[in-house]
């Protein structure tokens, strides 16, 4: 938990590297092993010139490899300032072999108020519009059939095995689960600003996704760890699970609708970001709070 890393700090290393269209997976590749390799292997936060930035994370970040390191770190920002400390693996954990120590997260989460699962919008049918799958099944079945799904479900949160057992945990330990979609527009070599779109493709294809939600059908790099992650959870608790990991998704539509990301923020115990919420939108945020059953 210790090992978690300012807001202030993950943006402007975002901003001086220009790591903003980066897959998280190329920041292992190209930042973070690199430069601990003649540290010891150690890890990117035990850095000697990165530890002033750490500290005690209260917020646990789950995100997929290979979605968009830009998108992890609006969604990192999402509803609060720059006192918030976050925990991201790929900073954390050491990144070489013999690392096994350094996986067992539920420690972390135990100390963290909340969890930050990033999604960001994925264009096509999933942003398009409300499909109402709930009432439409053979659409549905259709689109999971579809290529359009197989390459979605490499980076959606819930269809991948290690985010699941992470949600699994946040679930045990009773922490708030926060899903926040943006996707980061404008980044340049040089740029000091970008701007997060969280518009339409955003709320539909949370909306969408409470209704893809199947943990039994996670998927694994690693069939062995499949078989054993999965069958530490329970199949008893699949039912729960994708019924919280539904209404979280549903809750996080209600927020990126009504535009009161500070919602979310308030769930990751930062209360006093409500104070800022102007007159005019706060029935915006008691329908969100009441949505996400955060009242």
């Amino acid at each position: 938990r210790g090992c978690g890393v300012r807001v202030d700090f993950l943006l402007a290393l975002t901003f001086a590297l220009n790591m903003w269209e980066w897959m998280t997976g190329e920041v292992v590749q190209y930042l973070v092993k690199p430069v601990t390799e003649g540290e010891g292997r150690c890890r990117f936060a035990h850095l000697p010139y990165i530890r002033p930035y750490t500290g005690a994370a209260t917020i646990f970040m789950s995100h997929c490899w290979g979605a968009r390191w830009g998108d992890l770190v609006a969604a990192a920002c999402a509803g609060s300032d720059m006192r918030r400390v976050v925990w991201i693996d790929v900073f954390a954990v050491r990144q070489w072999p013999g690392n096994g120590a350094d996986l067992d997260f539920r420690g972390v989460l135990a100390g963290c108020t909340a969890a930050i699962v990033a999604a960001a919008p994925i264009e096509g049918k999933l942003t398009a519009r409300d499909h109402e799958w709930g009432k439409y099944d053979a659409d549905k079945e259709l689109f999971l059939l579809s290529e359009e799904y197989a390459v979605a479900a490499k980076i959606l949160p819930f269809c991948r095995l290690w985010c699941v057992v992470e949600i699994a945990a946040v679930l045990e330990l009773r922490k708030a689960l926060v899903f926040s979609s943006g996707r980061v527009q404008g980044a340049s070599a040089g740029a000091t600003q970008v701007a997060v779109a969280r518009g339409a493709g955003s709320v539909n294809m949370l909306v969408n996704c409470t209704h893809l939600v199947n943990v039994e059908g996670a998927d694994a790099a690693v069939e062995a760890d499949k078989v054993r992650e999965l069958a530490k959870i329970g199949p008893a608790n699949f039912g729960r699970i994708n019924q919280a990991v539904a209404s979280a998704l549903y809750a996080g539509s209600i927020a990126v609708r009504s535009d009161v990301t500070e919602i979310d923020a308030a769930s990751c115990g930062e209360r006093w970001s409500i104070n800022e919420v102007r007159d005019w939108r706060v029935g915006s945020l008691v329908l969100a709070a009441c949505v996400a059953g955060r009242v």
